[in-house]
């Protein structure tokens, strides 16, 4: 399901693995994904967080709630509530 929404009928290549740095906008979203991992990574163990997703402006966020249906949200900073409901244990 999640395949037909994301290539609305148009058709997809196999994936190729590319030289790091062979293109800027693959650096871009290796830096997005780091930040965001390493965000919900310092939020899960309680410790500060130096890196805040809400200085890169707007991100689309894509997931899954755990009926397997699909959560989106284009938000600024990360939508944290959206992902992991009320888990508000840890730093804010």
């Amino acid at each position: 399901m999640l395949f037909g929404y994301l290539a609305r009928g148009i058709e997809i290549p196999e994936p190729v693995f590319v030289s790091p740095a062979s293109r800027p906008c693959l650096e871009v979203a290796d830096f997005v994904s780091y930040v965001i991992a390493r965000y919900c990574y310092r939020r899960i163990k309680g410790q500060p967080i130096d890196l805040d997703p809400k200085y890169l402006g707007p991100v689309v966020y894509l997931g899954f709630d755990s009926s397997g249906a699909l959560l989106f949200s284009r938000s600024t900073g990360y939508p944290w509530r959206l992902f992991y409901g009320n888990a508000d244990n840890t730093y804010a």
